[in-house]
C-alpha cells in the first residue's frame, strides 16, 4: 500500500517494516476497533454485529495518518 515510502527518515533508503504494517496495524487494530465497536452495539441492542476487517485496507489507513505526519514525526 506504498507504507515503506514513508517509514523513515529524509535522504535515507526506507525502513523495512516486517509485519508490523500489515499483521499487527492494518490487521489487528482494524479488527480490535470493530470487535469493540460490536460489543458496545450488542450491549446497548442487544443486537449482533459482522466484523468484516481487511488488511490492506487497515494497512492504507494507518498509512495516511503516516503520510501527513510526517513532517511532524520526522522532523522535515
Amino acid at each position: 500500500s506504498g507504507m515503506l515510502d514513508v517509514v523513515g527518515r529524509a535522504g535515507e533508503k526506507p525502513l523495512f517494516a516486517t509485519n508490523l504494517v500489515g499483521d499487527f496495524a492494518g490487521g489487528s487494530m482494524m479488527c480490535a476497533t470493530g470487535i469493540l465497536l460490536a460489543y458496545i452495539h450488542r450491549l446497548k441492542t442487544g443486537e449482533g454485529q459482522v466484523v468484516d476487517a481487511a488488511m490492506n485496507e487497515g494497512a492504507a489507513y494507518l498509512g495516511s495518518f503516516v503520510y501527513n505526519g510526517r513532517d511532524t514525526l520526522y522532523g522535515n
